[in-house]
């Protein structure tokens, strides 16, 4: 799995499900500014102020039966890493680990220079009710 795409989509996640990402800087007070973005299935779309994950957590809650992209753009405004973290909780609070994954928690550390933009993608599929 790539360090800076996940998957969550075998077995499905359970309707009622939250998905919570946080971005931290590890260089600087304000390292990046984060630009979330969600399409769900049907067409929905919602942005979110780079406020809502840093520090975060942004948590969004999945609903059944639809399928989520989540990109998340890091644009740079000084060099140094970010870290990122997503987990899923279902609603029983048990942490689902992304697919091929040992861990519970997505964790990631992206580093940048002064004005880039990297992005971080993530794929959800809910149960069908």
């Amino acid at each position: 799995m790539s360090d800076r795409i996940a998957f969550w989509t075998n077995p499905p996640v359970p309707d009622g499900s939250e998905l919570v990402i946080s971005v931290t800087g590890s260089t600087a007070k304000k390292l990046v500014t984060a630009h979330p973005f969600l399409l769900r299935g049907d067409g929905l779309e919602q942005s979110f102020p780079d406020s809502a994950v840093q520090p975060g957590p942004l948590t969004i809650e999945l609903e059944s039966p639809h399928t989520y992209s989540m990109l998340l753009d890091l644009v740079f405004t000084t060099s140094g890493t970010a870290q990122v973290t997503a987990e899923l909780i279902a609603p029983n609070g048990r942490r689902i680990p992304p697919d091929n994954s040992a861990g519970p928690v997505f964790e990631s550390s992206v580093a940048g220079s002064e004005g880039q933009t990297l992005g971080l993608t993530f794929f959800i599929v809910t149960a069908m009710e």
